[in-house]
């Protein structure tokens, strides 16, 4: 399994690219980005990252566009709100309890640690 962040795009429609801040999929990433710099196959997870000026609607348009692709696993954080959300069965983002997971795999990542790093970082700007 590897991940990459930015610096690729993912094709999810004829006219419609996206550089998520971050992808799962599995394989060497240099190797697939070197034989498609631009993502057409589903990765197993995106990420995105809310800025000031996003809109959950918009990002919700976004994610329909994955799904439409065929990528199974979305997660969107809001930083400033210190939430995180997570693709439910029919579509829709849904806020994350206690944990980032992917079923059937080992990944999961715990919300609480993920906000108080930032905290950390946040506190030593």
């Amino acid at each position: 399994m590897s991940a990459g962040i930015v610096g690729y795009e993912v094709r999810c429609g004829k006219e419609i690219y996206f550089a998520p801040f971050a992808k799962v999929g599995g394989g060497g990433l240099r190797r697939r980005l070197e034989a498609e710099p631009i993502v057409r196959t589903p990765p197993l997870l995106c990420i995105e990252i809310l800025s000031r000026d996003d809109r959950m609607s918009e990002m919700q348009e976004r994610v329909d566009d994955y799904l439409a692709m065929g990528v199974e696993n979305v997660w969107v954080v809001d930083p400033r709100r210190r939430r995180a959300y997570a693709l439910d069965r029919e579509g829709g983002l849904k806020p994350a309890p206690e944990a980032l997971t992917i079923g059937g795999t080992a990944i999961e990542i715990s919300i609480a640690e993920v906000f108080a790093e930032l905290d950390e970082m946040e506190r030593q700007l």
